[in-house]
């Protein structure tokens, strides 16, 4: 904190702010006590959907995604999300190496060192976990202290 007031309101001034861009998120893996976050690749698409087919309730809020009817059509889709830079999307993988959901930063605008968290899919076996909690942890953790982001 700076000894500085405002001229006017008498306010105390902080510390410059840092104006430099936040970094793009990028192909790391993120590890926890529960399991580990990391870059969403084809490689998870078979775990992903042993534990997501059938589970039409867990698309409720993305309805533009859909249920998937089939594992080819989820495979493409997993493939394009991989491909993508917004959203960035990463695997949630327990501690055997078995994927049981998607997160993603979103909104990204490194010039304002702004991202947000979204386009989550949790299975049944992710949902109130501390695994599920550990991995919303990880990744604000890294979007703020490793990336630069401010919000």
């Amino acid at each position: 904190m700076s000894d500085q007031v405002h001229p006017k309101t008498d306010q105390p001034i902080g510390a410059p702010v840092d104006a430099r861009p936040a970094q793009h998120p990028g192909p790391v893996t993120l590890m926890g006590r529960y399991g580990r976050v990391e870059k969403l690749s084809a490689d998870h698409t078979a775990a992903l959907w042993d534990v997501l087919r059938g589970r039409d309730d867990i698309w409720t809020y993305m309805p533009s995604y859909r249920p998937f009817p089939d594992a080819a059509t989820f495979t493409a889709w997993v493939s394009a999300r991989a491909a993508l830079n917004d959203p960035y999307s990463y695997a949630i993988v327990d501690t055997s190496g078995r994927g049981l959901g998607i997160l993603a930063l979103t909104e990204i605008r490194s010039i304002h060192r702004v991202c947000e968290v979204g386009h989550v899919v949790y299975s049944s076996e992710l949902q109130r976990t501390p695994l599920g909690t550990e991995a919303q942890y990880l990744l604000a953790r890294y979007a703020f202290e490793t990336l630069g982001y401010r919000r």
